[in-house]
């Protein structure tokens, strides 16, 4: 058969003699352009949240935070990944079936990346409307992709914060400092029908997946290999050669009939540059070129800056080597990038290697586990992958290299994270490639009956081909050593990849990472569903995307082998000193079986030309001609895991006892989650692909009713034709409706006969269509049904609320929770109690137990009849407000649901309202002072205090006063005391009070404390002080002054230092010596020792620390000056500092307020401090306007003091009352009024103006 040259040549040379592929050319020109999505002006100040944009890490508080980074930082290139429109998605999803369709007029007719963007992606003034937008903000579009899926673009950190409406951060995570987003980002609500993520945003990247063994020494006269690293089967150590790869998967057929990859392109997509020297090593140690001397070498394309050779450069040296071995004549293209701490190389590799569009066959070699990829990693590699399969580009991503734990690092101990996957390569548009091992089930003593001891001269020594098991190092693989670790292939269902009600155990978990608690949850997430492709025996019946789908070896030595690769300088070329052997690198792990089998689709490329997804053939294949894999049938990548770790999700005793594992997968005859199909012949493989042909189908898909009321039940039946026979499998249920593109509504079973049938209560309502999508079996091609119409109209409602109380106390500094149960009609609570309510809406005829079709749209939550707040429902048909901080008072929940096409709106609860009363709470004093205290005359002493609300809640203010006997009473201004182990709603403030020269005498000290509108009175214990003797030696007289070392608000990385300076005051000589220590706010800074001064009685010292030492917002420090042989111990006066600019944001997220005349409104603002500053925020509120001459204005208020912090905005609520008091008869006159709400810190003032419409009494009506 000839063979094809370069995809490009081959397309041009069909496009002339072909006039199909014109006419079908011509007809997806002919779909023209999206309709434009963009309808409204973009507004910035009209913002919609891009929920789950904080990486887990910081939004589940296992990173500490270190605070913001200068404005001036470089970002590097950040991706924005637009929204496909519904109508193109659809139209995309059909093309790709029809692409991949034996019989199809589109039949790998693939797309450029610019006809892909034409006929799929948005509108030209969408796109326009987006790049506008960007540069608005002062950010520069650097590329804008030809398939319309995404824009580059870059600036400063204050740029970036700024548009997005976060702040960039610095975070310490198990001693490594990571950068990201410190909260949501936000976009203008205008934009948010074309925008579906940003990122990353952060350097908590894919790692690479390969598992370096070390260095070795290769004996080129016997050909041996002496490891320098400790082996898992002792004297056992057999590399891989490329000869022995062709052994093992009988590729050496194909090479004798010409098939080396001659026109062929593989793409390798990584972070880093390589030294090509050391390819070249490689390929002639392993003799791979006909000429030496003129080797077959990468090419490298550097997508912006070079990232230079870097530590992700040993899978690099692996993909282009070992994909290089396998097709020796292909042209190999490594893709790179250079990212920084907010942009990501890969991720720019990776567009920039679809949008090339030269490589027919892409390989990577990086994980990240779907829990952790979301939203940004798994839509960006489901986008890319669905573009490359439209291009005809077949895409390899490994499958993991911690078995079963997809979400664990390989190499652990135990598992912890349970049964997960790699997110990169979960899509339905990517092959899956997992690991292998060999197996010798005579044990250590038949090795050689497989073996040579001797290679041959391309340095191989396989004899025959080894039956193979699931790479697993763990005690659950069929292993001669024993490596004992959590590593493996990795394979799984998806789970947690796209917008959906989750089944994934990483749900509603607490755990502690890094000493914090941490929730790990995946509820609004599911699992990409299955692929209509993915049939077959073996393969679950489980609805959603199952990996890996092929295998190879990719050991790492716990078998004795692995392979032998040229990463470090040196290897393959130069001798070991002092011996006659070269050094080399061994290596194992799924990013060598990836780029192994990259490889082998670049020789099936070259003869069938390029194939897109080619698992529509792989899985049709394995059904018709089972030769062409090795089926494994033996071993598992279980891994181990232990009660005793932080966590221990989905952890099991083993029935042997003993022992503990996550029950990872098994390996079974056909298909299987450990191996996939299995292994591969190559030489049967390529000489089979072209025999998988399809024969063609009919659907039909009719309804007993398509008029009724959302919740009756419907009978849809479907049926599949075929000539000759019966199709197998299922038919899928695609519907119009935007909101189920990426799920559809369910699977029909085709029976024995190719008929099926569902009754189901669960059709959504609304005008649309339903469609029945057979994907075709091993035999039958895929077809679709004729649309079926319904119109479907929206039943009665009812809202289920489910509550919970929590006080937040801080007992010795650490937090701890009180669950306080549900909300309890009647009861009272304390203020600081938080309150949690969930809104589940459900049909009116529904059972408690039962939930129907997931609600859409919102609900408002109202207290008294005022709304406080109003959420979107989630994808779970729910939604949930959450730390509600509600004031001293009365209070009435009531709910109201805005309805959707299934559901009517209503205000129905199953409970009622919820009548509860919040009170004043007491707060307690707690003095720093704790014992008696004995002082001389004269001398001084700083007395500290903190006062807390016992329930949590902001922390109190006014004042305080201290009294000791007979001196003055000070009265001292509280200030609330935020960082250290204290957070928002802690409900501590702090108070000091410096007592200077006091005379003789007994003193009790004592603070007392009046309370405010949310906490009651306290006074502490006394705490005595006893005066009494007069000291020999001279009064001291410390002073402190602190300066930064740097420019600009204080913050925690900023260098400072304190320069205490201690004198002997009026007539003293000598310079006093010795200790100090510095103190803030009850925490010690450190301690130093005093320089004398060369003449006169002034002694300094320094202590250097760094912002992070103090608490945000002001400080008090003071020095305790120790004393010394002339000198009397002393306390500084207090010095206050402050650590930043006590800076922030204030913003109205309430565009107006409309109200009836006598009736409240409620508008809400969101503050957010600015350079790591978190402390109070004072409030007021004024309104004017109104109609000319009135001299009545609506009322305003605010809760005097807000406390914001930089991790994530904080809301307060204005409350607007048109209603005259004691006259009510005389009612606020319609009209416009503005209330501009005032916030400042002492430091820095902002206003936000709300306007307010009062209509016309609401008395009158």
């Amino acid at each position: 058969m000839p063979l094809f040259d370069a995809r490009r040549f081959s397309q041009s040379l069909l496009r002339l003699l072909s006039l199909a592929l014109l006419v079908t050319v011509a007809a997806h020109s002919a779909q023209g352009q999206a309709a434009p999505q963009v309808t409204r002006q973009v507004d910035v100040g009209a913002v919609t949240p891009l929920k789950g944009s904080v990486h887990p890490l910081v939004r589940k508080g296992a990173a500490a935070d270190l605070g913001a980074v200068p404005d001036s930082t470089p970002t590097g290139r950040i991706t924005l990944l637009l929204k496909r429109p519904q109508a193109q998605e659809q139209a995309l999803q059909q093309f790709l079936s029809d692409v991949h369709s034996q019989g199809s007029p589109s039949y790998h007719k693939w797309l450029t990346p610019a006809q892909f963007g034409q006929q799929f992606g948005l509108a030209d003034s969408d796109m326009t409307a987006v790049t506008s937008w960007l540069e608005s903000q002062g950010l520069k579009v650097e590329k804008v992709s030809a398939g319309k899926s995404a824009i580059q673009f870059s600036g400063t950190a204050g740029q970036v914060g700024a548009a997005l409406k976060t702040s960039l951060h610095k975070y310490s995570l198990n001693g490594e400092i990571h950068h990201s987003n410190s909260s949501e980002l936000q976009i203008p609500t205008a934009l948010s029908s074309v925008i579906a993520a940003v990122g990353p945003l952060n350097d908590f990247h894919p790692k690479p997946l390969s598992h370096l063994l070390g260095s070795a020494e290769f004996n080129p006269q016997n050909h041996k290999l002496k490891p320098q690293f400790t082996l898992s089967v002792a004297d056992f150590d057999l590399g891989l050669a490329p000869e022995d790869l062709a052994t093992q998967y009988d590729i050496q057929p194909a090479y004798s009939q010409g098939i080396t990859g001659a026109g062929q392109t593989i793409g390798i997509i990584n972070d880093t540059n390589i030294d090509l020297s050391l390819v070249a090593a490689y390929r002639k140690l392993f003799k791979l070129d006909a000429n030496p001397s003129n080797p077959n070498l990468p090419q490298v394309v550097i997508d912006g800056n070079d990232p230079g050779v870097n530590g992700d450069s040993i899978e690099a040296y692996l993909d282009v080597e070992l994909s290089g071995a396998i097709a020796p004549q292909a042209t190999v293209r490594l893709y790179t990038a250079a990212g920084n701490d907010y942009s990501d190389g890969l991720s720019l590799a990776v567009t920039r290697a679809v949008e090339d569009d030269a490589a027919s066959v892409l390989s990577l070699s990086f994980g990240g586990c779907e829990a952790f990829n979301v939203p940004f990693g798994n839509v960006f590699y489901n986008n890319e992958w669905e573009q490359a399969a439209a291009q005809g580009q077949t895409v390899m991503v490994s499958s993991g290299d911690a078995g079963s734990a997809g979400c664990d690092l390989a190499g652990s101990e135990f598992a912890e994270f349970g049964r997960q996957v790699n997110g990169l390569g979960s899509t339905p548009w990517n092959i899956s490639v997992g690991g292998t091992d060999f197996y010798y089930p005579g044990g250590l003593n038949t090795v050689f009956n497989f073996w040579s001891q001797t290679n041959d001269n391309k340095n191989g020594s396989l004899l025959q081909s080894l039956p193979e098991q699931p790479w697993d190092n763990s005690i659950y693989g069929k292993n001669l050593g024993n490596l004992d670790e959590v590593g493996g292939g990795g394979g799984g269902q998806s789970a947690c990849a796209i917008p959906g009600a989750g089944k994934d155990p990483l749900n509603g978990i607490v755990v502690v990472l890094s000493g914090v608690d941490t929730t790990l949850d995946c509820a609004q997430y599911t699992g990409y569903p299955k692929p209509a492709w993915q049939t077959g025996p073996g393969v679950p019946a489980d609805g959603v995307r199952d990996l890996p789908d092929i295998s190879l070896f990719a050991a790492n030595g716990d078998n004795g082998s692995s392979y032998v690769t040229c990463e470090e300088p040196g290897d393959c070329s130069g001798d070991v000193p002092g011996t006659t052997q070269l050094q080399v690198t061994q290596i194992g792990g799924t990013s060598a079986s990836t780029p192994v089998f990259a490889g082998v689709m670049a020789l099936v490329n070259q003869k069938y030309g390029p194939q897109g997804q080619a698992n529509t053939v792989l899985y049709p294949l394995a059904q018709r001609v089972p030769a062409v894999f090795h089926d494994i049938t033996v071993g598992s990548n279980n891994v181990p895991c232990s009660s005793t770790t932080a966590l221990s999700i989905e952890c099991v005793p083993d029935a042997t006892g003993g022992t503990s594992s996550i029950g990872g997968w098994s390996a079974t005859p056909g298909y299987d989650l450990a191996s996939g199909l299995g292994s591969v012949d190559v030489s049967k493989l390529i000489s089979n692909w072209g025999t998988v042909s399809f024969q063609g189908t009919r659907t039909t898909l009719s309804a007993s009713s398509r008029n009724f009321v959302h919740g009756q039940s419907v009978n849809l039946n479907a049926s599949v034709l075929g000539s000759n026979g019966i199709p197998t499998g299922n038919v899928a249920l695609v519907t119009t409706l935007p909101q189920y593109a990426s799920t559809g509504l369910g699977t029909i079973a085709l029976n024995t006969e190719g008929h099926g049938a569902l009754t189901t209560n669960q059709l959504p309502g609304g005008t649309y269509s339903l469609t029945a999508q057979y994907g075709g079996d091993a035999r039958y091609s895929g077809s679709q049904s004729e649309p079926v119409s319904f119109s479907i109209s929206p039943e009665r409602s009812v809202l289920r609320p489910t509550t919970d109380a929590e006080t937040l106390t801080y007992p010795n500094g650490v937090a701890t929770v009180t669950d306080l149960g549900p909300i309890k009609n009647g009861a009272t609570y304390p203020y600081g109690t938080v309150f949690f309510v969930d809104l589940q809406v459900a049909g009116a005829r529904e059972s408690a137990s039962t939930v129907g079709t997931p609600a859409t749209g919102s609900t408002t939550l109202l207290d008294r009849g005022i709304p406080i707040s109003t959420n979107p429902i989630d994808v779970t048909g729910s939604s949930s407000y959450s730390n509600l901080a509600l004031p001293i008072g009365q209070h009435s929940l009531q709910y109201v649901y805005s309805g959707d096409s299934s559901y009517l709106p209503t205000a129905q609860s199953s409970a009622g309202p919820l009548n509860f009363t919040v009170v004043r709470a007491p707060s307690l004093i707690t003095p720093n002072l704790t014992a008696p205290v004995s002082i001389m005359v004269g001398g001084n002493i700083v007395f500290e205090v903190l006062v807390s609300g016992t329930g949590g809640g902001v922390p109190p203010t006014g004042q305080v006063t201290f009294t000791a006997g007979n001196l003055p009473p000070q009265v001292v201004t509280l200030r609330p005391q935020i960082g250290g182990g204290f957070e928002q709603g802690s409900g501590v403030s702090y108070a000091a009070a410096y007592f200077a020269n006091i005379p003789a005498g007994s003193y009790t000290i004592k603070a007392s404390y009046p309370g405010d509108q949310n906490w009651g009175p306290s006074v502490s214990a006394g705490e005595d002080l006893t005066v009494a003797g007069v000291s020999p030696l001279l009064p001291s007289f410390p002073r402190i002054t602190v300066s930064s070392a740097g420019t600009g608000p204080i913050q925690p990385t900023t260098p400072l230092t304190a320069t205490i300076t201690v004198s002997g005051g009026s007539g003293a000589t000598i310079a006093p010596t010795g200790e100090f220590a510095l103190v803030d706010e009850g925490t010690l800074i450190g301690e130093g020792v005093l320089v004398p001064s060369s003449s006169g009685a002034t002694a300094t010292g320094q202590i250097s620390f760094r912002g992070a030492s103090l608490y945000g917002g002001v400080n008090e420090l003071w020095v305790l000056y120790i004393g010394d042989a002339n000198y009397q111990d002393a306390f500084s006066p207090l010095t206050t500092y402050t650590e930043n600019g006590n800076d922030f944001t204030l913003i109205a997220t309430t565009q107006n307020v409309n109200i009836r005349s006598g009736e409240s409104g409620v508008a809400f603002l969101e503050l957010q401090g600015l350079n790591n500053f978190s402390g109070g925020v004072n409030l007021s509120c004024k309104v004017t306007g109104g109609p000319s001459g009135n001299k009545e204005l609506p009322s305003c208020l605010v809760p005097p003091t807000a406390i914001v912090q930089t991790l994530r905005p904080s809301t307060s609520i204005v409350l607007l009352n048109t209603e005259v008091f004691g006259r009510r008869s005389s009612a606020i006159p319609a009209g416009t009024y503005t209330a501009v709400i005032t916030g400042t810190t002492g430091a820095a003032t902002h206003d936000v103006s709300v306007p307010i419409v009062v209509q016309g009494d609401s008395s009158r009506r």
